[in-house]
């Protein structure tokens, strides 16, 4: 659908990571690859990609 095509570059884009241990954060980084974990669209991507790759 035309909506899921104009929500994915939103949703994958602009994303950042840091890591914090022992109290101590470390500063963001970005983040250019992998689906966001934890979240509802994950498993929709996974079932899209497939059905590509299967049709």
């Amino acid at each position: 659908p035309p909506r899921f095509h104009r929500l994915l570059p939103d949703y994958l884009s602009k994303r950042t990571f840091h890591v914090r241990t022992s109290g101590a954060c470390s500063q963001d980084r970005p983040l250019d690859v992998g689906v966001v974990q934890g979240s509802g669209l994950g498993p929709v991507m996974w079932n899209v990609n497939f059905a590509i790759i299967f049709d």
